[in-house]
């Protein structure tokens, strides 16, 4: 893989005009403190960042800019780099290069503290970097929301669909652990468009009955149990190459529709390749 510590390059193309492509992901992004994962940020100007949760700010995000396209408009930017953190580390060097200068001049420096700076320095940064590359893909479900709220086919242009009713008894849904009170389908497709690297979310029919998704680096875990051990089944839709984003849209589509059925009971539309899972 190759590496990529600004993150990678993407580009989204609407036929929305700028102004009000601005507006649609003002409206649709959470608001910065709210507790659940999701797009949030803020929008100035043409500049637009993204971050995903309400307690670190610092994580992989989307940094770009909203320009016209002609009589629609573009979003162009860089996905997955932690530009917060790597922005405090590269302002703390001048920071320490003025301390131990001044250490020097005081005649109060050590060849050990010396070495501990350049080594802090040295290897910190270079690891900072690395990071930023190799978790970079934290931020695809950014990029799919920005694509998503500026896609013509979105739900908010085509009019919400009405959540279809429970057919059986209620059914618990769990976001990284923590429980969701009550579940639609709309705070379900929500939940897993906003799904990052180790995250997962489950629903529960009874204790021994459940259906949980978990997103990886590079594909979605699908896993159902349905009454015993000997019907445990596991599933895998592969989320694609970086920028590949016809595939990571066609698994999340599928997840999002298996899922969606299961909580109504009905059989999905398009179920994957279900293996059974043996311990």
């Amino acid at each position: 893989m190759a590496f990529q510590p600004l993150g990678y390059r993407f580009a989204i193309t609407s036929t929305l005009p700028r102004e009000k492509a601005k507006s649609r992901l003002r409206q649709k992004k959470k608001g910065w403190f709210d507790p659940q994962n999701g797009a949030r940020g803020w929008i100035v100007g043409p500049f637009i960042c993204l971050w995903l949760s309400a307690f670190n700010q610092h994580g992989p995000m989307v940094v770009g800019i909203v320009r016209k396209d002609g009589l629609g408009s573009k979003v162009v930017g860089r996905a997955g780099a932690d530009l917060n953190g790597t922005a405090m580390f590269i302002l703390l060097v001048p920071f320490m290069a003025w301390v131990t200068y001044k250490m020097a001049e005081a005649g109060q420096g050590s060849l050990q503290a010396y070495l501990v700076i350049g080594a802090i320095f040295g290897l910190g940064l270079p690891l900072t970097l690395w990071i930023n590359s190799a978790d970079r893909r934290e931020a695809d479900a950014l990029v799919h929301f920005v694509r998503k709220t500026l896609a013509p086919t979105d739900r908010s242009v085509r009019g919400s669909t009405p959540s279809l009713p429970m057919q059986s008894n209620p059914v618990r849904f769990f976001v990284n652990g923590e429980e969701r009170v009550g579940v639609s389908a709309d705070q379900l497709d929500e939940a897993l468009s906003a799904l990052s690297i180790g995250d997962f979310a489950v629903l529960e029919f009874a204790p021994d009955e459940y259906i949980q998704a978990l997103s990886n680096a590079d594909h979605y875990v699908l896993e159902k149990l349905e009454g015993s051990a000997a019907r445990h089944f596991q599933a895998i839709l592969p989320k694609g190459s970086l920028g590949e984003h016809q595939k990571y849209e066609a698994s999340l589509t599928q997840l999002r529709d298996v899922m969606t059925a299961y909580l109504h009971r009905q059989a999905p539309s398009s179920d994957p390749n279900w293996k059974r899972k043996t311990l």
